[in-house]
């Protein structure tokens, strides 16, 4: 787990997947951000996102000067109407005070 501090920028990169293991590009991405106390701090969508290549997307995020400190998620939820594919991960990440 990644240990960032106020002001810092996450970057996290995810690679999508078809059902042949193929990389594309899905059709709607929406990353929750939420602090320690479950409080959503941001909502992030496709459009957001850096896409370096079919498939890859990557998030910068700068986390907030007044950030709690704990343990943060980054919830990523994507989506592809070919297939009717939809998948949901969660990632964590700490900030020290």
């Amino acid at each position: 787990m990644r240990t960032y501090n106020r002001g810092d920028t996450v970057g996290k990169r995810w690679r999508f997947y078809d059902e042949t293991d193929a990389p594309v590009d899905p059709d709607l991405i929406t990353i929750t951000v939420k602090a320690p106390n479950g409080n959503v701090i941001a909502t992030l969508s496709k459009t957001d996102l850096i896409r370096e290549a079919t498939g890859v997307y990557k998030m910068l995020w700068n986390v907030p000067e007044d950030a709690s400190a704990g343990f943060w998620l980054i919830l990523v939820k994507a989506t592809r109407a070919a297939g009717n594919i939809v998948n949901t991960e969660t990632f964590s990440f700490q900030v020290t005070a």
